[in-house]
């Protein structure tokens, strides 16, 4: 039984008990039924029902059973509108030691700006405990969207949850977070194919290669499934090892350091994303060994490289300024009620080689101190 009394106008409760209720039927109920249904006497239903009618919330049909009225659509269109104004959104980081963070919250916070929303913008440092607990603050923030650069794309499910849990949406952007209503990444696949059908075009000899993945997000698994793909149409090429860093330029340094110490001789070296290619390349300078070094990114640093032939020989350009507009409009989208066509965006990613590598615009922002600050959640 629905207590009718509940609420601070009765009224008003009983009368919405009773649209539920007729909501709920596809076939309309008759006014005993409404009086069963809601333990409720005759009596006292009448006059809501009818009241309901003559406001054209419900309809009685030619049988006597009452129906939802057509003024309940015109509620539901005038909703959709006048969707609710997206007023605040979280991003949550992985790091701001990589030049691509501070691009896409850069990003975020001018497409903010335009909109009149405020950005709230955290760095994780590459922590995933530090990350689920800014995750589950902001649950009970009472924030309007979060979009989410994870850490580790599985292991952050237990945060996502909380958020969700919350009703507050949740966009996972540059890589997948179990969980989240929507992704948006650089398609990496495309990424890692790139990648490696130029590396099989400059190597024409049998040639080792070292395969340096990087943390437990699927944009980096990705990358190397494309790269590894695109190497069967190249049988001279072997996949001689496969190592694995946190995506950092000082990791890159002691890869390099170890790639150099079993392979002497290596071919090349791809690396899923540019500040570990740059450290590789500092080992490889360092001990005076001639490099091919691909990566992932489209960083300022690698494409000065790559102009000056300096070891770096293509990198896959990402764009973290679009990944983190797309990512806004599908934070609002979802705080708005919409219905997504599908749950992941792929943007197209593009080869940079030593000859494209001056008309490439770079990514970078030029106050990367302006795209965020360390930050607790509230």
């Amino acid at each position: 039984m629905i207590d009718l009394g509940a609420g601070r106008v009765p009224a008003v409760s009983r009368a919405v008990a009773v649209l539920e209720t007729v909501a709920a039927s596809q076939s309309g109920l008759a006014l005993s039924t409404i009086a069963r249904i809601l333990g409720a006497p005759k009596s006292s239903l009448l006059n809501i029902c009818e009241t309901l009618a003559s406001e054209r919330l419900l309809r009685r049909d030619a049988t006597g059973r009452y129906q939802i009225g057509v003024r309940m659509a015109e509620f539901a269109a005038a909703q959709l509108n006048h969707p609710p104004r997206l007023k605040a959104v979280a991003l949550v980081v992985q790091n701001f030691t990589n030049p691509f963070f501070h691009a896409e919250a850069h990003a975020v916070q001018g497409a903010g700006a335009v909109a009149g929303v405020d950005i709230a913008v955290f760095d994780s440092r590459q922590t995933l405990g530090c990350q689920i607990e800014q995750l589950k603050a902001l649950a009970a923030s009472g924030i309007d969207a979060v979009i989410l650069d994870p850490v580790d794309s599985e292991a952050v499910a237990a945060g996502v949850a909380a958020v969700r849990a919350a009703g507050i949406p949740v966009v996972a952007v540059n890589a997948g977070a179990s969980g989240a209503d929507a992704i948006v990444a650089t398609d990496n696949v495309q990424a890692g194919e790139l990648v490696g059908r130029h590396l099989g075009a400059v190597l024409r000899g049998a040639a080792g290669v070292v395969v340096v993945g990087g943390t437990r997000i699927t944009g980096n698994f990705d990358r190397i499934s494309g790269f590894l793909s695109a190497l069967r149409d190249f049988p001279h090429i072997r996949v001689i090892d496969r190592l694995d860093g946190d995506n950092t330029r000082e990791t890159g340094r002691e890869v390099g350091r170890i790639i150099l110490d079993r392979h002497p001789r290596v071919s090349a070296v791809f690396s899923i994303n540019d500040p570990t290619a740059l450290g590789i390349l500092e080992t490889f300078e360092a001990r005076g060994v001639p490099a091919l070094i691909l990566s992932v990114d489209g960083s300022t640093e690698v494409l000065k490289s790559l102009r000056e032939d300096k070891g770096i020989i293509a990198t896959a350009a990402q764009d973290p300024q679009e990944l983190g507009r797309v990512a806004f409009k599908l934070a609002d989208l979802l705080h708005s009620g919409a219905r997504l066509p599908r749950r992941t965006w792929l943007l197209p990613t593009e080869l940079i080689v030593p000859g494209t590598a001056e008309a490439y615009a770079a990514w970078d922002v030029n106050d990367p101190a302006a795209a965020a600050a360390d930050a607790v959640p509230p």
